[in-house]
């Protein structure tokens, strides 16, 4: 297990310095029998802003899936929209048809 171990640690070190090369660590990590625990806690590193962005995101997604308050009241505003865009759609198309029928008797 020595020798393997030297030869993932030289595969590690190529990927050079970045998220991916500690990610590679991490993983090896884990896969050659690591604390879990704490191997998880420098994954998800508390300081990190992208992680906070992602779960916010995720948070707000299963809101959106699961709240059926929230999706009525998305889904009626959708209507809403899609109802007041057909309106006015409407309204141009009888603007061009009434210009045109002006200038075809002009």
């Amino acid at each position: 297990m020595g020798a393997h171990s030297a030869g993932m640690a030289g595969a590690g070190q190529g990927l050079g310095p970045g998220p991916q090369a500690g990610m590679q660590q991490l993983f090896e990590e884990l896969a050659e029998g690591g604390n879990g625990l704490n191997t998880l806690t420098r994954m998800f590193s508390l300081d990190d802003t992208e992680f906070w962005k992602g779960a916010l995101v995720g948070a707000a997604a299963v809101l959106l899936l699961t709240n059926d308050q929230v999706q009525d009241a998305l889904f009626k505003s959708g209507a809403k929209a899609k109802s007041a865009v057909k309106s006015g759609t409407d309204k141009l198309k009888e603007r061009v048809s009434a210009s045109s029928v002006k200038e075809a008797d002009s």
